[in-house]
């Protein structure tokens, strides 16, 4: 059984997949924990399946998960949780925007500080051309304070860990597939009075990797799941 096992969701990210597995292994040998990485291949359209089973095959603790049609980045890595027995499971973007190096960190607020959950809590570096991303981000977060009336800073980052036993009875609870997820998977622990850690991290947009956000759709979608959430959570 292994300490941690960390999940990439891999759609359309071939040309950095191999890179970013690098990156994390470096941080986790490191620090010298027993790991293993999970590669939730969700339907590519691009060549992340061969990439990823080449990643896989190269390294013992590296594991495939492949979806032959697309699940959602949510569901991709709930069953990845799902299929792993690690005694921590967590998820980061394969894009690393926000970098490998806080892992450790996390892991240690569950396994030594009790936490059920240990997420990042982003601090942006600012430039122009992503101001409006980050000015939507901040907004979302104010509003999910609001509508569901929870003392979360940032449940949309790319960058969660949770006690397995914890999360696993929570997993099935959640509804949406993609985007809110994150979401879901923040806030559904949170009324059930789990111990949530929000832990600064900073986020730096790279430019090459190419986003998987619709700005106007996915923006749209995301009020439309958060105002439904918020009357089952008045129910």
């Amino acid at each position: 059984m292994k300490e941690l096992c960390v999940v990439l969701p891999s759609y359309n990210v071939a040309n950095i997949l191999e890179k970013s597995v690098n990156r994390v292994r470096k941080v986790l040998n490191k620090a010298r924990l027993d790991y293993e990485i999970i590669l939730a291949e969700d339907g590519s359209s691009d060549n992340t399946y061969e990439v990823a089973k080449k990643v896989a095959k190269k390294y013992k603790n590296v594991k495939l998960i492949h979806h032959e049609g697309r699940l959602g980045r949510g569901r991709a890595v709930s069953n990845a949780f799902k299929k792993t027995k690690a005694t921590v499971v967590g998820f980061i973007d394969t894009d690393l925007e926000v970098p490998p190096k806080y892992i450790p960190k996390l892991f240690e607020e569950i396994v030594d500080n009790g936490f059920d959950v240990a997420t990042g809590c982003r601090t942006y570096k600012f430039e122009w051309r992503n101001a409006h991303r980050i000015l939507m981000s901040r907004t979302y977060s104010l509003l999910v304070r609001i509508l569901l009336n929870v003392n979360l800073k940032d449940t949309e980052t790319g960058y969660k860990f949770f006690n397995r036993k914890s999360i696993l009875p929570i997993l099935d609870e959640i509804k949406a597939v993609h985007w809110f997820w994150d979401t879901e998977v923040m806030v559904r622990p949170y009324y059930r009075g789990l111990k949530i850690k929000e832990v600064p991290v900073v986020y730096t947009k790279q430019w090459e990797s190419k986003t998987k956000v619709n700005i106007i759709q996915d923006t749209v979608d995301q009020l439309k799941q958060l105002i439904e959430f918020r009357k089952e959570v008045k129910k």
